[in-house]
């Protein structure tokens, strides 16, 4: 009897690790999307303001000439 509790003890245990490393695994996932995510705004977000730099020099050049 008690090696029957003690079996579905370790049973129950092993299910949680499982469960454990299987939400692990799905943080790691969701993590590595956010990141990837974060950096692609990061380059858009240089991008727009290379684009805005250029136009305001360009701006300035053309205030100067008149």
């Amino acid at each position: 009897m008690f090696n029957n509790i003690r079996q579905e003890i370790q049973i129950q245990k092993t299910a949680l690790s499982l469960d454990i490393l299987a939400s692990k695994r799905m943080l790691i996932t969701q993590q590595a999307a956010v990141a990837t995510g974060l950096d692609d705004i990061r380059k858009d977000v240089d991008e727009t303001k290379a684009t805005l730099s250029n136009a305001l020099l360009e701006f300035h050049a053309q205030a100067q000439e008149n």
